[in-house]
């Protein structure tokens, strides 16, 4: 993980630590420590290479045994990269091979017919309480799309609806809202963070995934959520204790505290966004440096 090498390297960084990161990015242990915690997960199955190769015919009945349709995904890849719609059996083989194309190990999701609602995150400085925006609900409104693919969310536009506030009870949203605070804290989260839910006409709440690093363009979901909760565009950035506090999960390395996080005043920062593919992930680099020239990185 690049925070583990930054950690070991004596690098100031920004944002979640290697763990909470890790596990964020790991769609089988995410849901793991999501159900630990008493949250509800969705039926899904993991599948590793070695099940896959060895017995695939285990793995068809208990995809069939989820029933249709089911979701394949890469377990450890992001931006929707590698994943599948799948409604019949027989196109299971094409829908592992092309996930595993992103990573060997596979998570498959039964079909949750619901609403997507998100809701932003951001860690309190101290002994602060969380932060959680207004949610807002992403709608497809391409039916070209059978669901938010990687096309229908950075390529095509106006493919899907960003509302915010979401059209959802009063109740249900304080409820959400509570329950991405129980997300945040079940993975260790530091920073900001998404996180993303299902509301199904039967009124449950069932949680889909967070996002350790969320994005943060004018177009994304988490700025929009925190205007809609009367917080301007940059302002999570600077609010963010995780740039002014000591870790919570993790102790300073080396003979300073050159890895913790340090109070940093936002006026003295100047901040450089570059989006690269490694192999086939888009990864998010920051470049934050001060004005004596050194520098905090902030990668997703």
């Amino acid at each position: 993980m690049v925070q583990g090498l930054l950690e070991l390297a004596d690098t100031r960084y920004v944002g979640v630590g290697m763990l909470a990161s890790a596990v964020g990015m790991d769609k089988h242990f995410m849901k793991v420590v999501f159900a630990a915690a008493g949250l509800d997960v969705g039926p899904y199955m993991a599948v590793t290479d070695r099940q896959w190769t060895n017995d695939p015919q285990t793995v068809r009945d208990s995809v069939a045994a989820l029933g249709f349709p089911v979701f394949v995904k890469p377990a450890r890849a992001g931006s929707s990269m590698g994943i599948s719609k799948l409604d019949s059996l027989e196109e299971l083989p094409a829908a592992i091979e092309e996930a595993r194309r992103h990573d060997l190990k596979l998570v498959i999701e039964a079909g949750i017919v619901g609403r997507e609602i998100e809701c932003a995150v951001l860690e309190g400085a101290g002994s602060e309480p969380l932060r959680t925006s207004i949610p807002g609900e992403i709608v497809v409104t391409d039916t070209h799309h059978a669901f938010y693919d990687y096309t229908a969310k950075y390529v095509q536009d106006n493919a899907a609806a960003l509302s915010c506030p979401a059209d959802l009870p009063a109740d249900v949203m304080s409820k959400i809202r509570d329950l991405a605070a129980v997300v945040f804290d079940a993975v260790g989260a530091e920073g900001p963070s998404r996180v993303d839910f299902f509301y199904t006409a039967e009124g449950e709440i069932i949680i889909n995934e967070i996002n350790t690093m969320p994005g943060f363009t004018p177009k994304s979901m988490y700025p929009q959520m925190w205007a809609a909760s009367g917080v301007a565009y940059l302002d999570p950035i600077d609010g963010d204790p995780s740039a002014g506090a000591e870790p919570q999960n993790r102790p300073a390395l080396g003979a300073t505290a050159g890895c913790g996080r340090l109070r940093v005043p936002p006026l003295m920062l100047t901040i450089h966004w570059l989006g690269f593919v490694a192999g086939t992930n888009l990864l998010s680099y920051l470049d934050v440096r001060m004005s004596d020239g050194s520098k905090i990185c902030w990668f997703s």
